[in-house]
């Protein structure tokens, strides 16, 4: 009697594991979809969602959205994931509880974060399963950070990313640009009736000129480079700051085109100024105090340009008066 009671338990254990496994999948599938499609986790629900047994893949967003952390990259990325979870809630119901969508507040997981060693937020991290059928022959433990520096706050690119770890697609359309739309009727409404008006502006070839020069400024700070890398205007940097500038020849952020581009412009319009501008003028003493004046500008714009490459290449030799 005791011998079947013993062999009743050892058959009735792998389906009492499977049963755990599904209540939790089936939890987790519940929070999403109260959630917009996205589990609102704290450090416990954590530490289920990403626990070594797990049969599913998750996609957190560590996150620190309180006022007093000012992380305007995490306020910039949230409703990018938000609207990835959103996606995602589309998919059908079993393969919502294949992969989820989650998101940690530090106020809500700061003994999380310490573990993870995370000195910065936003940081997304995706766990791959380490059980069942989708999990790989040799499972991953450590997940898989996804590179903002590479594919930016971009929606369609962040699905795009997750997608690899998703086990179908996730089912994400732009929607409607009405923004865009309503812009575009405005400014068409908007020239038919005041043609009369800006048709002289457009002509002149001071407007020309303007375009002419805001063009290549723009492009000899680096704009061609960025558009073909496809590089983000900023990334995040230390204690929720932006960076606007990044080391090395070979990397360039948006910021730093315009920048760049603004000191370029700021140094010549000095040259213009010095030799076109101060030589008019006919009192000896308010000419030396142009002279004076815009030699001071130019200096202080090329120890600026200077200081510049000096980031980009620390090794760089040379400054002027920083």
């Amino acid at each position: 009697m005791r011998l079947a009671q013993l062999a009743a338990a050892l058959f009735a254990l792998p389906a009492l594991v499977w049963a755990d496994a599904e209540s939790a999948a089936d939890k987790f599938a519940s929070l999403a979809a109260a959630n917009g499609g996205v589990v609102k986790l704290d450090s416990k629900l954590f530490r289920e969602l990403t626990a070594s047994n797990r049969e599913w893949s998750a996609s957190i967003q560590l996150t620190a959205l309180g006022a007093s952390f000012k992380c305007a990259p995490c306020k910039e990325f949230d409703p990018t994931f938000k609207a990835a979870g959103k996606a995602w809630s589309k998919a059908s119901a079993a393969h919502r509880k294949e992969h989820f969508f989650a998101s940690i507040d530090f106020e809500n997981g700061q003994d999380v974060f310490r573990d993870l060693g995370l000195q910065s937020a936003p940081v997304l991290l995706t766990y791959t399963p380490m059980k069942g059928p989708r999990a790989a022959a040799i499972p991953r433990s450590e997940p898989v950070t996804y590179n903002f520096q590479e594919n930016g706050f971009k929606v369609d690119e962040l699905v795009e990313d997750l997608s690899h770890f998703t086990p179908v697609p996730i089912p994400y359309s732009k929607p409607l640009p009405y923004a865009l739309i309503f812009t575009v009727a405005v400014s068409v409404v908007s020239l038919v009736l005041l043609a009369p008006y800006l048709l002289p502006v457009l002509t002149s070839r001071w407007t020309w000129a303007a375009v002419t020069i805001y063009t290549i400024l723009i492009m000899v700070g680096g704009q061609m480079f960025v558009r073909i890398r496809n590089s983000p205007y900023a990334y995040p940097g230390r204690n929720g700051g932006v960076s606007w500038i990044v080391g090395g020849y070979q990397n360039q952020l948006g910021a730093e085109v315009h920048v760049v581009a603004a000191v370029y412009g700021l140094l010549a319009f000095t040259v213009v100024a010095l030799n076109s501008i101060v030589t008019r003028v006919a009192s000896p003493t308010k000419q030396r105090t142009g002279v004076l004046l815009w030699s001071a500008v130019l200096m202080v714009g090329f120890s600026g340009l200077i200081a510049l490459f000096r980031v980009k290449s620390p090794s760089y030799p040379f400054k002027l008066f920083f």
